[in-house]
């Protein structure tokens, strides 16, 4: 077995003395529990340690190895000029890695960034592992804003290049659980209820191994607790795939605001039944199937559009036989994409464009999926799992302030000089008409003391 153990390792920047000039005491368990890992390392003597980190460059559609023959860091910007460190990189494994991952249709390179520094979710670990062992060469990789398969996928990589190379490996998934709000926070009740969720869910799977679950965790929830960890904490289970494992928990503790754990999982022999990736990839293909199965006109158009124009590269003519709401009404529509829960495209406009809302939603389900800036293109291999959300926007009426709002049923547009902003009802996180304001200010840059017209307006929404 070439991988000999993988650790999550938290990152909190005062668990170095020079940082934390004594507030590193608050985390005695954490700082123990730390040096127990880096006895095992020295013990377990790696001849590569491969860190993945939520903190180096990331990059929307590929998994990032550091390249070059190694990386330097210091902590100059915490406050101490004292603490130095470097990395001697293994170019042979990431080739290795690059090959193994582009074989399985996954991207993984060097390419990029190439000398950015090294971060202190490596360099915090590091601190602690040097004390007890140096003589190893390791690898970078940072997460993507790819999904959770992806991630985990590359952990299969991650496992099958350190068979094939024959390095003697540890990896190390370096982050922290939740981030508690401050005082000042309008939701800090309800946050911390969410932190204290994500928290409880994750030790639970570190105590007992169930790795299927990290990808079934709902991403609302990640972003609630605004960890930062998820995502490499599903890479290391990757490389844990079909794989006995010994789990332990070292320890956790909440302290500066955050959720530390360390956790120790040691492989054991083949197990087919923790092919967990399969498993998660069926049960979603049950639930869109399932969704699918109620889709009413809107989303079923939705759909039909986005489809015909990956397989055919045109426009879809408007079907025969839709409801007549559909044809002899005029009124802007926005189209939303989702992929495991997660948004895959967006698009769309509070007033008409078109003759009708069919040809609204035509337009913006090919939008969506094709022109989001912020996505790659869908492509044909997706179309089997994506489900659709289609809102049909009603007239904005003008409105005197947040005494006319409801969250749940109205979207507002707040519209200054030089600046306007939108935000659908029901949104995620927003609980008052208040917050509904401030985000929707914020979103579209406009300064508190701007004079602003505030509309609201229903939405029909269709998922």
């Amino acid at each position: 077995m070439a991988i000999l153990r993988a650790y999550v390792l938290p990152h909190p920047k005062l668990a170095i003395p020079a940082i934390g000039r004594g507030e590193e005491k608050k985390i005695a368990k954490t700082l123990a529990a730390l040096d127990t890992v880096a006895q095992e390392i020295a013990y377990l003597r790696p001849d590569t340690i491969i860190f993945l980190t939520p903190h180096n460059v990331i990059y929307d559609d590929y998994f990032h190895i550091s390249p070059g023959v190694g990386g330097k860091g210091n902590c100059d910007k915490f406050g101490t000029k004292h603490v130095k460190l470097s990395l001697k990189y293994d170019p042979n494994y990431a080739a290795v890695v690059s090959y193994v991952s582009g074989k399985h249709g996954i991207s993984a390179k060097t390419l990029g960034e190439r000398k950015a520094p090294l971060d202190h979710g490596v360099m915090i670990p590091l601190w602690f592992i040097n004390r007890r062992y140096s003589k190893f060469k390791s690898m970078r990789v940072s997460p993507s804003r790819l999904d959770g398969r992806c991630h985990y996928k590359l952990g299969q990589c991650l496992l099958e290049a350190a068979s094939n190379i024959g390095r003697r490996t540890v990896i190390i998934a370096s982050g922290n659980l939740s981030r508690r709000p401050d005082n000042k926070s309008q939701n800090e009740a309800h946050n911390i209820q969410d932190a204290m969720a994500y928290d409880k869910e994750i030790l639970n799977i570190f105590a007992s191994g169930a790795f299927n679950r990290l990808l079934s965790v709902p991403i609302s929830l990640r972003e609630r607790a605004d960890e930062c960890g998820h995502a490499v904490f599903t890479m290391l289970a990757g490389c844990m795939d079909r794989r006995q494992v010994r789990p332990e928990v070292l320890s956790y503790e909440n302290a500066f605001g955050e959720g530390y754990t360390v956790a120790s999982f040691t492989p054991g022999p083949y197990e087919e039944s923790r092919n967990f990736l399969e498993q998660t990839e069926h049960t979603q293909r049950r639930l869109v199937l399932k969704s699918r199965a109620s889709e009413d006109a809107f989303c079923v158009l939705a759909r039909r559009a986005l489809e015909y124009s990956v397989l055919h590269g045109h426009t879809l003519p408007i079907p025969v036989g839709l409801p007549q709401e559909m044809l002899n009404t005029r009124a802007g529509a926005f189209v939303s994409i989702y992929v495991n829960g997660r948004l895959r495209g967006a698009a769309g406009a509070l007033g008409p464009s078109t003759d009708h809302v069919a040809a609204e939603i035509v337009k913006y389900a090919v939008a969506a999926g094709q022109a989001d800036k912020r996505f790659t293109p869908v492509t044909e291999d997706e179309l089997q799992e994506l489900v659709y959300k289609v809102d049909v926007i009603g007239n904005p009426e003008l409105i005197s302030g947040p005494e006319q709002l409801d969250v749940s049923r109205y979207g507002l547009i707040i519209s200054s000089s030089d600046a306007w902003g939108v935000m659908l009802p029901n949104q995620h996180g927003i609980e008052t008409p208040e917050q509904q304001i401030a985000a929707v200010m914020q979103k579209a840059g406009i300064a508190d003391d701007t004079h602003i017209r505030m509309e609201r307006f229903l939405v029909d929404r269709h998922e």
